[in-house]
C-alpha cells in the first residue's frame, strides 16, 4: 500500500499538466492478490497533492477520480520480471505520458525502480530534486556544489542511464528549502533538461 501512494504521489508532482488517464498494472504476486484498495491508494496518491484539505480517502478515491474526469485501468501478469511484486503506474496528460514502477524491499520500505523507462533505485520516502538530464561528465558535481552552497546536506543520489538520457533523484536531509533560486541555479547547468522538487 505505501508504493502504491508513494509512486502516485511521486507523478503527481513530477506532473504539470491535466490527468485524463492512470494505468496501474500489477505484476508477479501482487497480481493474485486483492488490488481494489492498491488502486484506490494510488488514486489517492495522485489526488491528494493537489487539495488543500485532503479530502481523497481510500473509500471514495475512485468517485472522487471520476468526479474530475480521470480514468482508471487496471491489469495485471503473473510474470515477476526482476522482482517478486511490482507495481506499475502510468499517468496519462494532455502534454504528455509519466510512467513510475515501484516495489517494496526489506523492511517494507517503498522503491523506485524505474521512471519514464529508465532503470533507477531511489526510496520513495523524504524530499528529493529528480531531474532528467543529459548523460553528461559534471551532472552531479554542479548540484552537489549548488547545493553545498545553500548549507543543504545530499542524503544520497541515486542515478539511471538509458543511452544518452539519465535520471538524478537526490535526497536532501530536512529540513531544506529547496526554493526556486536553487532550482534554477541547478537547471543551469546545459546538461540539466528539467528539475523538480518532489516530496513524498
Amino acid at each position: 500500500m505505501l508504493t502504491s501512494v508513494a509512486c502516485a504521489a511521486f507523478l503527481a508532482q513530477m506532473n504539470a499538466a491535466q490527468a485524463t488517464e492512470v494505468s496501474i498494472r500489477y505484476y508477479g504476486e501482487l497480481a493474485e492478490a486483492r488490488t481494489d484498495l492498491i488502486a484506490n491508494a494510488v488514486l489517492m496518491g495522485l489526488l491528494r497533492p493537489s487539495e488543500v484539505s485532503g479530502g481523497t480517502t481510500l473509500v471514495n478515491a475512485r468517485t472522487v477520480a471520476a468526479s474530475r474526469g480521470l480514468d482508471v485501468v487496471e491489469s495485471r501478469s503473473t510474470r515477476a520480471r526482476n522482482y517478486t511484486s511490482l507495481m506499475s503506474v502510468k499517468l496519462r496528460t494532455t502534454a504528455g505520458e509519466l510512467w513510475a514502477e515501484g516495489t517494496v524491499f526489506r523492511g517494507a520500505f517503498p522503491r523506485l525502480v524505474t521512471l519514464d523507462g529508465i532503470g533507477v533505485e531511489a526510496a520513495l520516502d523524504g524530499t528529493m530534486i529528480v531531474m532528467r538530464n543529459n548523460d553528461r561528465p559534471g551532472v552531479i558535481g554542479h548540484v552537489g556544489t549548488v547545493l553545498g552552497r545553500h548549507g543543504i546536506n545530499v542524503a544520497s543520489f541515486a542515478l539511471g542511464r538509458e543511452g544518452d538520457r539519465a535520471i538524478g533523484l537526490v535526497t536532501v536531509d530536512e529540513p531544506a528549502p529547496l526554493n526556486s533560486t536553487i532550482l534554477d541555479e541547478v537547471r543551469k547547468f546545459d546538461a540539466v533538461r528539467e528539475a523538480r522538487v518532489v516530496r513524498v
